[in-house]
């Protein structure tokens, strides 16, 4: 993606191993001869969502406050959380929260240099001055000697400004690739609810003998989201087409009960499908729970339990299994009766927004929610035959994939652009290239980015 820029003439070790060989006429400055760096005298609870100005506190979400406390050009740093970063670069009135410093009183530097600079180094820097891996906190000493490449202030301004187009080039794909995965993400979900609420797969129905067809006969579901439904399927509660279950195995271990495996809350929250890839923890518990909380090819297992209603009972269907997997706390399990309904497609049901939106409308709580073993067992379920069911299944496991595959390869398209713009920030700021001669021209970076847009959208309409 880089393309080839000008290297300076000579470059010279600056004898500081994570800044490398610098353009040999540059110099090294501690940043206390820059820069003047104070703390701020705000708290969280002094923000007022409509408040005037610009309230920075210890997180990058910039938030609003009725006061300033200054008025000019600054960098803007938390002392704690994501140590080295978030950083803020701001013209105007703010005011700062009493752990976020504030560097400004720019000497000899040109401050939105400084600002890239620190983006690309300041962290790199605080890990060496501690022998964790992770710092807690920032003190004022790491700022003031936090080395600085120190340059004529005109090529500070032009490197500066090279970034500014570049990197906001950088962003705004960045932003149309993750519009593309949110877009591809609500496709998906549809996709599900027609299938399994509908009978729909691409532009055909189901019928009754297994046959596409443009139409069906419909009945009322009985319930006012989903509409109609096939006039063939069925309709029941769930504990009357599985065993629902709530689980209580905790993490614990006790010398005299059997070992076992636990599939956690984690693990099926961010698995579509539980998988021998998946590294569950050991635990133990009785030998009737051991017995009765087993899992099996074709369980399905939801989350009972979320900090917002609108985050409850996520799915997860189990694909594989081993001997003494069982399911663990905050969860809920239903095991299918597979005379009358596969646990795939009950799975496949409840992905559905229009299945799931049941959950959402029974939890309750007021910091934690949660649902109850009642309204799992009342949730209503709607199929039809198993050879029907079958087929929708099939169906949905080709075209999720299909939509995984595009979702996944915009996510990492989306990371080579992050690295890709981290590293020209630091290969700027740093004088690994030469910009002095450099003409802006509209974003030559991106020239990968344009050329695959008919093939984005021959992928996109693939999947459609």
């Amino acid at each position: 993606m880089m393309r080839e820029y000008k290297r300076y003439d000579e470059y010279k070790d600056s004898g500081i191993e994570w800044l490398g060989k610098v353009p040999k006429n540059w110099s090294i400055v501690s940043m206390n001869y820059l820069v003047d760096i104070t703390t701020g005298g705000k708290d969280t609870v002094d923000r007022n969502p409509d408040g005037k100005y610009p309230f920075f506190v210890r997180s990058d979400t910039i938030e609003k406050i009725d006061t300033y406390s200054y008025d000019g050009t600054a960098i803007l740093t938390p002392g704690d959380g994501d140590i080295g970063a978030i950083f803020h670069y701001i013209n105007g009135k703010f005011d700062f929260h009493q752990r976020v410093y504030k560097i400004s009183e720019f000497k000899n530097i040109y401050p939105k240099y400084l600002y890239y600079y620190m983006v690309a180094n300041f962290k790199s820097d605080v890990k060496k001055l501690s022998a964790k891996t992770t710092v807690d906190s920032l003190r004022m000493p790491m700022f003031k000697n936090f080395k600085v490449l120190n340059f004529s202030s005109k090529e500070q301004q032009k490197i500066a400004s090279f970034l500014d187009q570049k990197t906001a080039e950088i962003d705004e794909i960045i932003t149309k690739k993750e519009k593309l995965i949110d877009h591809l993400e609500k496709y998906k979900k549809s996709v599900i609810t027609e299938a399994v609420t509908k009978g729909k797969l691409g532009d055909k129905y189901i019928n009754e003998d297994g046959e596409l067809v443009d139409e069906v006969e419909t009945k009322d579901s009985g319930v006012d989201w989903i509409g109609d439904i096939p006039k063939y399927w069925n309709v029941n509660k769930a504990k009357f087409v599985a065993d629902v279950l709530l689980s209580n195995i905790n993490k614990k271990t006790k010398k005299y009960e059997p070992s076992v495996l636990l599939c956690n809350y984690t693990d099926v929250y961010y698995n579509d499908f539980i998988n021998l890839n998946i590294d569950f923890m050991k635990a133990s518990t009785s030998y009737s729970k051991k017995k009765k909380l087993s899992l099996e090819v074709g369980d399905v297992i939801i989350t009972k339990d979320s900090e917002s209603p609108d985050d409850i009972g996520i799915p997860t269907c189990v694909k594989e299994t081993k001997e003494n997997l069982v399911c663990g706390y905050h969860l809920a399990m239903l095991k299918a009766n597979r005379e009358i309904i596969l646990g795939e497609f009950i799975f496949r049901l409840l992905e559905s927004s229009s299945i799931n939106n049941q959950f959402y409308l029974n939890a309750t709580g007021i910091t934690r929610y949660s649902i109850s073993l009642s309204t799992i067992k009342n949730i209503l379920i709607f199929y039809p035959s198993l050879d029907i069911q079958k087929q929708i299944i099939d169906y949905l496991d080709k075209k999720i994939v299909q939509i995984d595959n595009l979702i996944q390869t915009t996510k990492k398209s989306i990371e080579k652009y992050k690295e890709y713009k981290k590293l020209l920030i630091f290969e700027a700021v740093t004088g690994k290239i030469d910009l002095r001669d450099y003409e802006l021209e509209g974003g030559e970076e991106i020239a990968e980015h344009n050329n695959s847009r008919e093939t984005k959208r021959e992928e996109l309409s693939e999947v459609n």
